[in-house]
């Protein structure tokens, strides 16, 4: 179990992750420039594989910056950007949830 959660939030899945996040939300601006709001949402938004790939990314920073100990007063910008990201996906999830 800890190998396979190993390899699930390893550096390469998260940049394959986060490309993925990338596209998909690319697409869903042109259909949302195309369809209106409520088709990128019904096409992307609202789908359980987009909020799975939001989730994965949150673990997998939050597992990165502890494995690579980035809370170290050396580290200190990294770990900014990387808590920066933490901060925006639990918004989406908010505003997902919530808004």
């Amino acid at each position: 179990m800890k190998k396979l959660l190993k390899n699930i939030l390893s550096l390469e899945i998260m940049v394959v992750l986060m490309l993925l996040m990338a596209f998909s939300c690319a697409v869903a601006t042109f259909i949302e420039n195309d369809y209106g709001t409520l088709g990128a949402k019904s096409v992307v938004y609202g789908q359980t594989w987009f909020e799975t790939i939001m989730v994965i990314l949150t673990l997998g920073v939050t597992a990165n910056i502890i494995w690579f100990k980035m809370y170290k007063i050396k580290k200190f910008f990294i770990f900014m950007i990387h808590i920066s990201f933490i901060f925006i996906l639990i918004g989406a999830g908010l505003t997902r949830y919530l808004g």
